[in-house]
């Protein structure tokens, strides 16, 4: 049913892979999906895929000041060591603190110029440079804002979900490096529509998602929710674990354990909220 429409996607949807190293060495790697909206080089993900880089730019000058604090004390041979080593312990330092970021968009090795994002919607837009495109390369068309579809529509998710990878600091070179890229095959899973989501922020706002009776995966975060033309409907944001009530006991070593039953309901952003913000930055994008 949705071979055609993930052939179609499939040509604008692509894998992000991110790596970051925090203040204590600790290497974390993730993998996301985005999609190409236009020439000019701008694509649209889930806001939570550049978490990690807004958080970079946040914690970089914490970090900086802390080092040179750091430096200043140790080079103080004035104070005696004791009264040093309590003055290092009041600086505060974090190891949760991202100090190293990579962002390796699927294709040449392009780099983020500048992006927008919207917190309470979950959606990121941000323009790349150094991506090379083909002359013929298709771009996501999206669906009527103005339509609201209906319950049971058939929708699939399409993204990068079950992909590990490692990656290594080089310090001297001052990067990440991926020893053995991922396969990157992408994975579609379809579900109907269930119901509507609107989220409210504190000031008031709200933002619209649609839920679909299937999960998101880790992996599809940013990936399109599509119909079975192969127009995209949603960007998958999160998954909802739904409480369904029943706790049956089963035995384990022995033990009797109860076991809480979920519902995982994957949900994106309705294309009403996409097609707004995306005007609201100017960003050229194809309607259906």
């Amino acid at each position: 049913m949705f071979a055609t429409a993930i052939a179609t996607c499939a040509e604008f949807t692509r894998a992000v892979l991110i790596s970051t190293r925090a203040a204590s060495d600790k290497i974390t790697t993730s993998c996301g999906t985005f999609i190409l909206l236009n020439s000019d080089g701008w694509i649209l993900t889930a806001g939570h895929v550049v978490g990690p880089l807004l958080k970079h730019l946040k914690d970089k000058a914490k970090y900086e000041a802390y080092l040179a604090a750091k430096q200043a004390i140790e080079a103080n041979d004035a104070v005696p060591i004791s009264k040093r080593k309590k003055q290092l312990g009041a600086l505060g330092f974090d190891p949760n603190w991202i100090v190293n970021v990579s962002y390796w968009w699927h294709g040449g090795e392009p780099r983020a110029e500048k992006w927008h994002t919207s917190g309470l919607s979950d959606l990121a837009a941000v323009k790349l440079t150094g991506f090379t495109l083909s002359a013929d390369q298709k771009f996501a068309k999206f669906g009527d804002p103005s339509v609201e579809l209906p319950q049971g529509r058939s929708l699939c998710k399409l993204g990068f979900p079950f992909h590990h990878f490692k990656t290594r600091f080089d310090s001297e070179a001052n990067r990440f490096a991926i020893d053995e890229m991922p396969p990157l095959v992408r994975y579609p899973l379809d579900g109907i529509l269930t119901r509507y989501n609107v989220v409210q922020g504190n000031d008031g706002k709200t933002a619209k998602f649609v839920e679909m009776s299937t999960p998101g995966l880790r992996g599809q975060s940013g990936g399109p929710v599509l119909d079975t033309a192969g127009v995209v409907w949603g960007i998958q944001s999160r998954t909802h674990h739904l409480v369904l009530g029943f706790s049956p006991e089963v035995e384990r070593e022995g033990k009797k354990v109860t076991e809480h039953q979920f519902l995982n309901s994957g949900a994106g952003t309705y294309v009403s909220e996409i097609a707004a913000f995306l005007d609201k930055h100017g960003i050229a994008f194809e309607r259906f």
